[in-house]
C-alpha cells in the first residue's frame, strides 16, 4: 500500500497527551492492530508525558530537534534520527528547537499482534 501523506487530513489537536500548544497529525492508519502517523510539533509545543501500555512507539524524525524525555531521562534527537519507546515505558516530547518537527510514528498494538 502506498500512503500519500499529501491527500491526508491534518487535525489540530490542542494539548495533545496533556502538553503544551498544539501537535498536528495525519493519521494514514488506524486500524486496531496499527497506528501510522506524521506528527508536526510547531516551535514550542510539546507532546505530554504519556505511557505505553499494550503498546510501543517506534518514531523517526524528519525535521528539527527537540528531545524526549523517557522514564525521567532526557535524549535529544534531531533529524535522521529514531527513538523508541518500548511497552511500559512513558514519554513526551519537547520542541524547543527554532523550525517545526516533523516525525512518523508508529504504534502497533502489542495485544493484537503478540510477539
Amino acid at each position: 500500500m502506498v500512503i500519500d501523506f499529501n491527500e491526508i487530513e491534518t487535525v489540530a489537536n490542542p494539548h495533545f497527551k496533556g502538553g503544551e500548544g498544539e501537535v498536528m497529525i495525519q493519521t494514514a492508519v488506524a486500524d486496531g492492530k496499527v497506528k501510522l502517523m506524521r506528527i508536526t510539533i510547531p516551535v514550542g509545543s510539546t507532546i505530554g508525558l504519556h505511557p505505553h501500555q499494550g503498546n510501543s512507539e517506534e518514531i523517526l524524525v524528519l525535521q528539527g530537534k527537540g528531545h524526549f524525555v523517557t522514564d525521567g531521562k532526557r535524549e535529544d534527537i534531531c533529524a535522521g534520527q529514531a527513538h523508541y519507546c518500548e511497552e511500559g515505558e512513558t514519554h513526551g516530547f519537547v520542541n524547543d528547537g527554532d523550525v517545526p518537527v516533523v516525525f512518523f510514528a508508529v504504534v502497533p498494538d502489542r495485544a493484537q499482534n503478540p510477539a
